[in-house]
């Protein structure tokens, strides 16, 4: 408000150097009009006042338009200070990582089959602040240390519309799939803990006043010493199950697909699997919060609608053709 009052001084200060030249015009216009022959007085103020009068228009528009960019300044800043102190707060609650007991799968439409395991981070959401979060999407990635980089494997992301304050979400289970050369197996049987698989989940969500706001946190994955076992068979499995079965897997492809022996070859495929795998359920491996890793950020518009423009959600896949119509075989 004080650059306000200070703008409002400076227009009276040229709103009276402009009168004091205008009544300075008259005078002189006088006195010339009385000295000097032939000169118009009427017509001499007349074409100065003119002139004043233009002047004082164009520095009438331009303290105007000065004084709107100065309110609309204002008001941007009153609306991110708003945005500011309205910042909801979301915090992760009973996070967990599994690996799914692998199977034989069918992954629709694309015609491909594979022997692999799928991954579930399950967790909830909770709003800590008073203030409620909007449109979250949650966003989850798998980082696997491979010769000196990293590997992304990325999930599928969820929309929870509305967390109210104070209060939690139902557990989200987030899926990744197709990690068919079983990746996260190989780094999860490191030694050294600088090469163990991280998993960094993102948040972005927005306030009742339009501010976005983006969450990440990273945990790393560490499995524990029972389940060690497990994981090395499992892997042995998978990848030596591509070989064994490389002649069905062949004729599988070749069958039409309305040929019922399709069908009958892809549940026997997987029953010999089942029984070759032997008894385990699925593995829960520990996930370690990194707090030096935890950021959260007030980010712009344009950079909310550019980050998210990719995402993709979960939906029901219905009756396909062309597609073999076993829930429990499709990824």
């Amino acid at each position: 408000m004080r650059k306000f009052f200070e703008k409002l001084k400076n227009i009276k200060i040229w709103v009276c150097v402009m009168i004091v030249l205008l009544v300075g015009s008259a005078v002189g216009a006088l006195v010339a009009a009385i000295k000097i022959d032939g000169v118009d007085f009427i017509g001499a103020l007349s074409g100065v006042s003119s002139f004043f009068v233009a002047v004082l228009t164009a520095l009438y528009v331009y303290t105007t338009s000065k004084q709107i960019d100065v309110a609309n300044k204002q008001l941007m800043e009153m609306k991110e200070e708003r945005v500011t102190n309205e910042q909801p707060l979301i915090m992760l609650k009973n996070d967990r990582f599994e690996i799914e007991r692998p199977n034989f799968y069918y992954t629709p439409c694309t015609g491909e089959y594979s022997f692999q395991s799928r991954y579930y981070y399950k967790v909830k959401l909770v709003n800590v602040s008073n203030f409620p979060a909007l449109w979250i999407d949650v966003s989850a990635e798998i980082l696997i240390p491979k010769n000196g980089e990293l590997l992304h494997k990325e999930s599928i992301q969820h929309r929870i519309n509305i967390l109210t304050p104070n209060n939690e979400s139902k557990e989200i289970d987030i899926m990744f799939a197709q990690d068919i050369d079983t990746s996260l197996f190989t780094a999860l049987r490191e030694l050294s803990t600088k090469q163990l698989p991280l998993i960094r989940l993102t948040l972005y969500y927005k306030n009742l006043c339009g501010g976005y706001f983006r969450v990440d946190e990273v945990r790393q994955l560490i499995p524990h010493k029972d389940v060690e076992e497990n994981i090395r068979n499992w892997q042995t499995m998978i990848i030596s199950s591509k070989t064994n079965h490389k002649e069905s897997l062949d004729l599988l492809l070749k069958l039409p697909k309305e040929d019922e022996k399709k069908e009958e070859l892809f549940q026997l495929i997987k029953e010999n699997f089942q029984l070759k795998l032997g008894e385990g359920k699925d593995i829960e491996i520990q996930a370690i919060e990194i707090p030096t890793l935890y950021k959260f950020s007030i980010i712009s518009e344009e950079t909310y609608k550019e980050e998210t423009k990719d995402f993709h959600y979960p939906r029901h896949l219905h009756k396909v053709s062309e597609c073999i119509e076993d829930k429990n075989d499709k990824l």
